[in-house]
């Protein structure tokens, strides 16, 4: 049987078609061009980096704004965005949804209490920023800002005398102040001050800093006064601390008063307690935190786990190692947090477990014990111990530092004064 030309010319045509519908199915869509991407960048900036970023807690102008928030226990960076609002663009979204992006996994294990800020303008959001111990990380977009390094500022020393406004890291950043000095700064005084309670509007902070050519930026001097109690402090490292006062005290971090919280003290340290469950009465070598099950337990101090797992009565129990041989033990918990294992470091304040009752315990509480070289001592003394003074010898060397500093300070003019 013969086809006419037309039968063939139509069989031939649809044979056509269908091969070029097989060929965008599976080859044609693979090269459309990808809806626009945008690029993130994160930058870790340590307390020793001369990097900051232009906006370093301040809208870099009227038209950009910033929204800080502390992260609630249990709380995700995707609930902040619910419940403030915040908007994101569906490129951000994309990267933030990304399963090899480092920014995503940085937003999706915050800790609680961290603070993270939103900086945008009216195209939308620019920037990211997450303060975390010890260096402060900015997820920013490639194409909007990079980086501008502190070798163009003056290396010379820089006085200032200001009255605070908002905050001390918001007044000094918008002032331009290196983030190294503010780091530095926020470090030192919160061993004598509660920064988020103890500053307020129209205290007054002096500041003497400055740089070597090569060097990091460095605080030299500062002082500060809320007119219920003030410091004045230098630059000088010893035993492991940055900043000596006036008087010879050395500016060392306090241990967190209470590792969990809200809580009360059900039971105290003492040589001899009826222990609830064994009715026998021997030493009790901590303090106990009486708090509702799962409430977050934090480290009281920077330090390195030396210990996770299940040791006896204390139950589920974690042991960090402080440095100069202080430890402290965790008991009883209910569970750990996320990434808690033998050798990991910890910062002051962060979640190292939950609250429970695991091994010897009669209800819900933080067995917490503070160790000296191995000898437990009462916690709730051992913390609140007084400032150590510098010994005889290093006076002499401490004086002459002072001294300098001092001078230096008295030559130069005021960069701000209000």
């Amino acid at each position: 049987m013969r086809f006419s030309n037309a039968v063939l010319l139509n069989r031939s045509l649809f044979a056509a078609l269908v091969l070029i519908a097989v060929y965008y199915i599976f080859v044609g869509h693979s090269v459309l061009p990808e809806p626009n991407r945008i690029s993130l960048d994160v930058f870790h900036l340590t307390r020793s980096s001369d990097q900051v970023l232009e906006l370093w807690g301040a809208p870099l102008s009227e038209q950009m704004s910033m929204g800080e928030y502390a992260i609630c226990p249990k709380q995700s960076f995707w609930g902040i965005v619910e419940k403030e609002g915040i908007e994101l663009s569906a490129s951000w979204q994309q990267e933030l949804l990304r399963a090899d992006s480092e920014a995503a996994g940085l937003l999706h294990n915050l800790q609680p209490q961290q603070k993270i800020s939103f900086v945008s303008d009216p195209a939308g959001l620019n920037y990211i920023l997450i303060e975390r111990d010890g260096e402060d990380i900015f997820i920013a977009q490639k194409q909007v800002r990079s980086l501008k390094t502190e070798q163009a500022q003056s290396t010379q020393p820089v006085r200032f005398d200001i009255k605070i406004q908002k905050s001390i890291c918001h007044d000094l950043a918008a002032q331009k102040v290196p983030t190294a000095v503010i780091n530095q700064l926020t470090a030192a005084l919160g061993t004598r001050f509660n920064l988020a309670k103890e500053v307020y509007k129209g205290n007054r902070l002096q500041l003497l800093y400055g740089k070597s050519s090569q060097g990091p930026w460095q605080l030299y001097k500062f002082s500060f006064n809320n007119g219920k109690k003030k410091v004045r402090a230098y630059a000088y490292d010893f035993d492991g601390c940055q900043f000596v006062d006036d008087q010879g005290l050395v500016l060392k971090k306090a241990f967190l008063e209470k590792p969990v919280e809200p809580s009360y003290i059900s039971s105290y340290f003492t040589v001899a307690r009826k222990h609830p469950v064994l009715g026998v009465v021997r030493a009790h070598k901590g303090v106990d935190f009486a708090a509702v099950k799962g409430t977050p337990v934090r480290a009281a101090f920077a330090g390195k786990i030396v210990f996770v797992g299940v040791r006896g009565g204390y139950g589920n129990l974690i042991e960090i190692d402080h440095g100069q041989g202080i430890h402290t033990r965790y008991g009883h918990l209910d569970s750990y947090a996320k990434g808690m294992k033998k050798g990991s470091s910890v910062a002051q304040g962060q979640v190292i477990g939950a609250v429970g009752m695991t091994g010897l315990a009669t209800g819900p509480h933080l067995h917490y014990e503070y160790l000296i070289n191995g000898t437990a001592v009462d916690p709730l003394k051992a913390q609140k111990s007084p400032c150590k003074k510098l010994p005889s010898h290093d006076q002499i060397a401490f004086k002459k530092v002072q001294a300098r500093y001092d001078d230096m300070e008295q030559g130069l003019p005021i960069t701000v004064k209000n």
